[in-house]
């Protein structure tokens, strides 16, 4: 009977090991005090992760192709006694996909909807937008500026640059496009064995093909509208970033007026995996 346990896990391992690792992810999150909440917006179901605590809340929006869990390196620790907002956007993680095509500008509409319920339409928030999350982040600081307090824009999108990502990043097409895609985020190669990779392709929702589209075609830019946003900046870049490069970290620095800029130097396109320890020290610092 042992015997044949081992043998089923490791079965379980080896054919969904992300299955298995998102149960110990959250466990230590639930350990941490964080709750998995579900409600209906626009008729879109959204996921999320939340910590009760103290005013004013902390929203973290993560990137294409990830989920909320995702923020798990610097999550239990983070800010001790202030309540965290954590969804997983549209069509990734959790979350529900809709019914029809949509981009960027959509998501921070269903987003700032759905943060009007948690926290009231008055109420301020602090905002933490890690790559694509980082250009919805934008897109709710322009269109709701009273809402945010201040904004952390981790390794962001949101501005055009060339060359921009090969397609077959965003929306991976066959194994050979995830591994690509693995070797490109960290300054310190993942080195994922086959059947991770083989499950993170898997993992892929082929609605989010309307998102990538909407991206590469350029809706919801904000190229020439950075000088519009009014909320304290912090921007922040890993070095050795070779999706989104960190020449596009410091023109948003430029562009978003009294906005502060910081490099890490050890890090690619993930500073919340490689570099949690000074990611972490930065947030405390600017949220506190």
């Amino acid at each position: 009977m042992a015997l044949a346990s081992a043998a089923a896990i490791a079965v379980a391992c080896l054919w969904r090991p992300l299955t298995i690792a998102d149960w110990f992810v959250r466990v230590r999150l639930c350990l941490a005090g964080l709750r998995s909440k579900r409600e209906s917006v626009s008729d879109l179901r959204l996921h999320w992760l939340e910590r009760p605590g103290s005013d004013p809340p902390v929203l973290l929006l993560h990137g294409l192709g990830a989920e909320a869990g995702h923020w798990f390196p610097i999550l239990p620790g983070l800010l001790s006694g202030r309540r965290l907002l954590v969804p997983s956007l549209p069509a990734h993680g959790r979350s529900g996909s809709p019914g029809a095509p949509f981009g960027v500008v959509d998501v921070a509409r269903w987003l700032e909807e759905w943060l009007t319920r948690q926290v009231g339409s008055s109420s301020s928030v602090d905002v933490v937008g890690f790559s694509l999350g980082g250009w919805v982040a934008l897109r709710m600081a322009l269109s709701k500026p009273q809402r945010l307090r201040r904004l952390v824009l981790v390794s962001s999108a949101g501005l055009s640059f060339d060359p921009p990502p090969p397609r077959a990043w965003l929306m991976p097409d066959c194994l050979q496009d995830v591994r690509d895609l693995v070797n490109t985020l960290t300054h310190h190669p993942l080195r994922l064995p086959h059947f991770v990779l083989r499950d993170l392709f898997r993992r892929i929702r082929p609605e989010r093909r309307w998102l990538v589209e909407s991206l590469l075609r350029g809706e919801g830019i904000l190229d020439g509208a950075l000088a519009g946003v009014d909320t304290p900046t912090l921007v922040i870049w890993g070095a050795q970033d070779r999706l989104i490069p960190p020449h596009v970290s410091r023109t948003l620095a430029a562009r978003i007026p009294g906005a502060r800029g910081r490099e890490l130097s050890s890090c690619g396109h993930l500073p919340y995996w490689e570099c949690r320890r000074e990611l972490t020290a930065l947030l405390e610092e600017f949220l506190s």
